[in-house]
């Protein structure tokens, strides 16, 4: 079963191996919770930045913790950590994956 910004897969016959993706941005993550990135949407220069911190299509991202007061976030890339603006985190595409017997929030 496929839909547009999410995709649903089992596998085997006993349904016991289940995993289930769904895209969408880096924002929308909880403190804790990771990710792959699968499209970063921002200028030439931005993109190029974020590749040297880590932040590249296939990277796992992990949001360690929001700004206070709606601002910006602090992910974790590759050990490395970095702030990153509410508007430039916003663009950032990623696929959060849960396996067997976890809630996608």
């Amino acid at each position: 079963m496929t839909k547009q910004g999410a995709r649903l897969s089992v596998h085997g016959i006993s349904g016991r191996s289940f995993s289930y993706s769904h895209s969408m941005n880096v924002t929308e993550l909880k403190a804790g919770e990771a990710g792959i990135v699968t499209g970063i949407e921002a200028d030439e220069k931005a993109v190029r930045r974020l590749a040297m911190l880590n932040v590249f299509v296939g990277a796992q991202v992990i949001l360690v913790r929001r700004a206070p007061l709606g601002g910006g976030v602090m992910l974790e890339a590759g050990g490395v950590r970095l702030a990153l603006s509410k508007k430039l985190a916003a663009g950032i595409r990623i696929e959060k994956e849960c396996a067997y017997g976890q809630k996608n929030a």
